[in-house]
């Protein structure tokens, strides 16, 4: 930690054990193709 920067939050939450796998699922159900504007 950088001396006199104190956290403004600290949280106690944990990340249960499916976290990577819920987060897999969501990725895979929205595999729409990037479609980014055209340079000109």
């Amino acid at each position: 930690m950088i001396p006199g920067m104190e956290p403004l939050h600290i949280s106690d939450g944990t990340i249960d054990p499916d976290f990577a796998k819920d987060v897999e699922a969501a990725i895979a159900s929205h595999r729409e193709p990037l479609e980014p504007p055209a340079w000109e």
